[in-house]
């Protein structure tokens, strides 16, 4: 009688929920003798994933939430409770009110608000109005859907019982379609698609609304996105939360409660499993080892990052060849979010309006999309964050007033743009030398994933979350159904609920891909030193 060994090889949500639901759940399981022993691989030097942080002016007062910097009170239910079961608090995120508008890389297009366009259900008379004007009803249609899609989004995730299938459970939320899919072009009849595109005004919707909130909210346009991420691109930010003292803080409490072993700067790069006469033995393999070992031994292993980040080779061997783990395959998109801090506002000669510009620039490609480069427009959003950031006082612990008030903006990008590129958004007419006081760079080499089909599975959505024996994919979810911390956050609650209710059960084959037969076919019994033989001589 042991431990169980458990590897998680991630440390984003996805890993952090995964390892701590294994934990708080196995405290209540008799069947565990012993508590499971959990580690958790993470490549990077530090956790988190996509939660990332950064300090204004270097200092710890002013830390700000880089990315993932809010969540949705009405949607994010998996967030929010995790935070309130690890005694964490949530305060509630007004986004500023500094008016909004899209460019297209040339001029203002569709309706400039005050307040932002995601709101329609608390919009006046008036402006209801204003915007029926300019789209018809396919605003009321459009409307209509991405409610409808709010609400089977918040049946999905095993929220109230674990899943065992992906497909199964959006089969099951109905969301099916709208996750294999782009909107208007589904892979089904044309008749899937819904109402909204095929009304008047449609493609003005589109194109001066719709892809406009994809490129801010999930960095790619109309045609790169599915009908759920399309839906949720324009869902209500009338009440958004973050986590006091940042989101980070809900990763590295996962971590310390789970009582997990943290591994940073530790690459896996292999697994190999061996059947044995009672369940399986996993040896995880690392080429980025810093502890001085260069594989260990698991009885459990849970891949909670995206297939594309992990790049894993898993034995056995099938037909003598290292096979990749059996999951969808997803191109992502490659960004850059900067932070910056300034004392001028933004040069409206530079968006051709002239009015003020608006704190909110969002933008769209898609009328163009057929005769430019996606990377011509030079950003895909930039928004004003604050408007009275100050340097800390060391003594007081508050904004030292010596220093003017400064503006804090965020701009997402597929570039690492310049300084001087930034600068050129500017107004030298208030400040004849506008500068950045302070800048931060995040770089996400792999931050969302395209739609596109995938060969490995006709809908592109993974079956068996067990894609073998004891060894669970958590990290797909969000390149096959969208791609948020909460689905996240949901795929590492599930399988931490899975491997504890597995427990003591007879080792369950199947992943989704083989067949039974085909799958016990290419078990190797061999011993250890026959595993490291054939990695050593194979190319991967």
């Amino acid at each position: 009688d042991r431990a169980l060994q458990i590897a998680v090889i991630g440390s984003g949500i996805t890993g952090a929920a995964a390892a701590y639901t294994i934990a708080e759940n196995a405290r209540a399981n008799s069947s565990y003798e012993y508590p499971p022993e959990i580690t958790i691989f993470e490549q990077n030097p530090i956790i988190g994933g996509r939660l990332t942080t950064a300090r204004v002016f270097n200092q710890s007062e002013l830390t700000i939430d880089t990315c993932a910097a809010t969540f949705s009170a009405l949607l994010d239910t998996c967030l929010q409770d995790l935070a309130l079961n690890v005694g964490l608090t949530t305060r509630i995120v007004t986004p500023l009110n500094g008016g909004q508008a899209v460019w297209d890389g040339d001029k203002i297009i569709g309706i400039p608000e005050d307040d932002g366009f995601r709101d329609s259900e608390a919009w006046s008379i008036a402006k209801t109005a204003r915007w029926y004007n300019s789209y018809g009803d396919v605003l009321q249609n459009f409307t209509a859907d991405r409610i409808t899609l709010e609400q089977k989004f918040l049946t999905f995730g095993g929220l109230s019982s674990p899943f065992t299938s992906l497909r199964q459970e959006v089969n099951n939320s109905d969301l099916l379609m709208d996750v294999a899919s782009p909107p208007c072009n589904p892979f089904g009849k044309p008749s899937d698609a819904p109402d909204w595109c095929f009304r008047d005004k449609s493609e003005e919707w589109v194109n001066e609304v719709v892809e406009a909130g994809l490129r801010e909210r999930f960095f790619g346009g109309f045609r790169q996105n599915n009908g759920l991420a399309t839906a949720l691109a324009l869902s209500s930010e009338r009440i958004l939360r973050s986590i006091d003292g940042g989101n980070l803080r809900l990763i590295d409490r996962l971590v310390k409660l789970s009582g997990a072993e943290l591994l940073l700067n530790t690459k896996v790069e292999n697994i190999t499993q061996i059947k044995l006469q009672e369940g399986y033995q996993h040896t995880l393999f690392f080429s980025m080892p810093t502890t001085g070992i260069a594989k260990r031994d698991f009885d459990t292993v849970i891949v909670a990052s995206p297939i594309a980040f992990a790049n894993l080779t898993y034995l056995p061997l099938i037909r003598d060849r290292p096979q990749r783990l059996p999951v969808p395959r997803i191109p992502y998109t490659y960004t850059t979010v900067i932070h910056f801090t300034t004392t001028s506002t933004l040069n409206s000669e530079r968006f051709n309006t002239s009015s003020p510009a608006p704190g909110i620039i969002l933008t769209s490609d898609s009328r163009n999309f057929n005769n430019r480069n996606p990377t011509d427009i030079p950003f895909l959003s930039l928004r004003l964050l604050d408007t009275n950031i100050r340097p800390i006082n060391s003594t007081t612990g508050q904004p030292n007033p010596i220093y003017p008030a400064q503006n804090l903006y965020k701009i997402i990008s597929y570039n690492n743009l310049t300084d001087a590129e930034l600068l050129s958004f500017l107004d030298d007419k208030t400040n004849q030398n506008p500068s950045i006081t302070w800048i931060n760079r995040e770089y996400l080499p792999q931050s969302v994933p395209q739609m596109y089909r995938t060969p490995e599975v006709e809908d592109g959505v993974q079956g068996d979350i067990e894609i073998a024996p004891s060894l669970y994919y958590a990290g797909g979810g969000g390149g096959q159904v969208v791609d948020t911390v909460e689905i996240g956050c949901r795929m590492g609650r599930n399988v931490g609920r899975l491997v504890v209710s597995e427990r003591g059960a007879a080792p369950r084959p199947g992943n989704g891909f083989l067949s039974e037969d085909e799958e016990e076919s290419v078990m190797l019994q061999g011993d250890e030193e026959e595993l490291k033989r054939l990695m050593l001589e194979m190319s991967y």
